[in-house]
């Protein structure tokens, strides 16, 4: 418990996820939808980050607005929340037959909501947070993407980390990616 209080970026979620550097989390020990949970453990305005690597899919929109209540509230000025979530852009219908609700992939079971750029980014800004998306496809298909730092957290499941995206299906797997800004300052 004191590396929890004291670490200032924090894995929400982990689920056998570690990084270096970073204290990883795992519901129940973290209610990233409980602001008086989560005080248990952290001050406001403490934390430097925050990662959470499809977690948000598992939140209905009330929790989801909830968990990003909360981890603005525990981010100090300019801190930085990494979120990634499965596009529900992706234009394979493989893809989204197994991250849909209740879809045929690993936990979709328990995802509740299916995300897109818009949408993700919305939940965020409505927040206070100043948002710049990292990864996603948009409406017309098309895949963006900027080159980004993972000492602000490592997502796997990326277009550079993911080892199903190959010479020859490079695409195969992506996620949304965004950084939540608490602040002015975005680099």
């Amino acid at each position: 418990k004191f590396h929890l209080k004291y670490s200032k970026k924090i894995i929400i979620g982990s689920w056998f996820t570690y990084q270096k550097g970073w204290y990883a989390t795992d519901y129940p020990e973290i209610d990233i939808t409980s602001i008086n949970q989560c005080s248990k453990y952290w001050r406001k305005n403490s934390k430097s980050a925050f990662v959470a690597e499809h977690v948000w899919e598992h939140l209905d929109k009330d929790e989801a607005i909830k968990g990003a209540k909360c981890c603005y509230f525990f981010l100090k000025r300019n801190g930085r929340l990494r979120i990634a979530v499965p596009d529900g852009n992706h234009p394979d219908p493989n893809y989204i037959d197994h991250v849909k609700p209740n879809g045929v992939g690993l936990g979709s079971s328990d995802h509740k909501l299916l995300y897109t750029i818009d949408n993700l980014t919305q939940i965020f800004r409505d927040v206070g947070f100043r948002v710049r998306p990292l990864e996603f496809w948009d409406k017309r298909g098309e895949f963006h993407s900027i080159k980004w730092n993972s000492k602000w957290g490592k997502i796997s499941r990326s277009l550079e980390n993911d080892k199903r995206n190959t010479k020859e299906n490079p695409f195969s797997y992506t996620s949304i990616i965004i950084d939540c800004y608490k602040g002015e300052k975005i680099e």
